[in-house]
This record gives C-alpha cells, structure tokens and sequence, in this order.
C-alpha cells in the first residue's frame, strides 16, 4: 500500500492515505477530479506493476448523494469492502461482553433443533429465533435448494474466505511474534548466572489453543469434561489412534445392541444386594 500511496503522490494528489491494504485510497485534490483521472489511476499503475485495475472515484458528495443503482454496482464487486457497525463498544475489562462478542463470532449460524425436514414433500423448514423483522418467521426450502445453499458455503480447495489487514495481517502478526521472540532470547541472555525466576512461566500461544475444553465452555455454555451421570469432572485417560482397535471397540458396542454414535449411556442397573 506504500507504494499505491507513493505513485498517487507522485501524480500530484494530496493528503494521501490508504485503508488497511484493502485497496481504498482517500486523497484531496486541487482541482475537481472525474472519470479521466480513474483512467489516469489505472494506467499509472498498470505501467509501473503490470496490472490495469478497475479505478472508482468517488467525491465526498457522490458518498453522501449515492443513487441506489451505485450501490448495487459496488455490491457486485469481489471484493466489496465491508461496514462497521461502532455504535457498541467493549471496555478493555468487560470479560463478559467479550465472550458474549465470542459465542456470537463462533457459533454456527443454523441450528438444528429449528430445522425441520418433510419426507413427504422432500423440503426443509427452518424456524428463526427472531421475533420481528426481515428474517423472522419460518422459511421452507426444497431439500436439494437448501443443500446447495450450505454446500455453496464451502470454499474450493486453497480458496481463502477470509483476508485479514492492518493489525490482524499475516505479516502484522509474524512482525510481533518475531520481537517476542528476540525479546524472549535477550530476557534469557540477561537471565544467565542469575537466580533462577520461580514465578509461574505464561502460557505460550499453542498452550492457549490447545485448551479446547475450556474455549467451548466459554462459547457454547456447556462442560465438554462433565460427567452427564454423576457431575464429577472427568480426565483423559487415553487416546486411541489405530483405527483396528477403534473398529474393535464400536462392533463391540454394536453387538451390545447399542448405537456407538449415541451417548452418554445409561448405567447399568445394579443387582440387589445380597441379605437383609
């Protein structure tokens, strides 16, 4: 974006500033700009990278007077750019705001118990939780429609849904991991020949991650490692990798009459003791 700023400057543009590498650029001109300085845009970088962008301009007033039909137009763009809604903000200390902020992100948009399929009619009806609005009320769709609605969701192999800018960017990201890193090997070069710290080391990044148990709790309200039967927390015992004895295992369950897809199980009942 440095360089798109420094070939808009060099063209005789003022005040030029670039929006977190999305390709949106906002400068003051002399003069009244049109649809021959897009074109101008457009060449410019055309010779100086080997690529013809499509330029749009738009004044202060085209932003504020857009017709409906300029709207739509951005809309069919690929990469249209995207709006912020900062009429709510989250204090810096407001942990619970931030995991409601969470759960809302990570949690799947359908939800099955709202979902219902008609073998008769081979059509899905879906129930929203709204009560008013645009998206209230409930929507049916052909079987083979709603299908192809969720599996259009799904990106082709290395296709990326998902571009982060500015602060969240790949590069941003790896700059900051990287002074971390040579602030953590200077700390521990400084360290040497001293006493040893014994305050508790902070968790790493992938020790974060790794709390799978805990991130679920937090976002979908629910104790993965709570016992349904008696409430006790319950504790990995063991992983099992080799398929063999994963198959061993549910034909096992299976010749117990029991769905191995199903769970928790019931215990069994306990005989009567012996005695009075």
């Amino acid at each position: 974006m440095s360089k798109l700023k420094s070939l808009l400057e060099g063209m005789g543009f003022e005040n030029v500033r670039t929006y977190i590498q999305s390709g949106n650029v906002v400068f003051q001109s002399a003069t009244e700009v049109g649809p021959e300085d897009a074109a101008r845009i457009s060449c410019s970088v055309k010779a100086k990278h080997g690529f013809e962008p499509t330029v749009l301009m738009l004044s202060k007033s085209d932003l504020l007077d857009a017709e409906p039909e300029v709207a739509d137009s951005m809309l069919t763009w690929m990469h249209s750019g995207f709006s912020v809604d900062d009429s709510v903000w989250l204090p810096d200390g407001d942990t619970h705001g931030h995991d409601r902020l969470a759960r809302y992100c990570a949690r799947n948009p359908l939800a099955l118990e709202r979902m219902r399929y008609d073998p008769d009619t081979s059509s899905v009806a879906y129930t929203s939780d709204k009560s008013c609005g645009p998206t209230s009320g409930t929507r049916t769709f052909d079987a083979l429609d709603f299908l192809a609605l969720v599996v259009a969701q799904i990106p082709d192999k290395g296709q990326v849904m998902q571009r982060y800018y500015g602060y969240y960017s790949n590069r941003q990201r790896g700059k900051r991991r990287d002074a971390e890193e040579a602030s953590t090997e200077q700390d521990s070069s400084d360290a040497r020949g001293s006493p040893p710290d014994l305050a508790p080391a902070a968790m790493s990044n992938r020790a974060i991650r790794l709390r799978w148990a805990d991130l679920l709790r937090r976002i979908y309200e629910v104790d993965p490692l709570q016992c349904p039967a008696c409430g006790a927390e319950m504790r990995i015992i063991a992983c099992l990798l080799q398929p063999s004895v994963i198959d061993r295992i549910l034909a096992h369950i299976r010749e117990k009459g029991r769905d191995p897809r199903a769970g928790p199980w019931e215990p069994a009942a306990a005989s009567s003791p012996h005695g009075t």
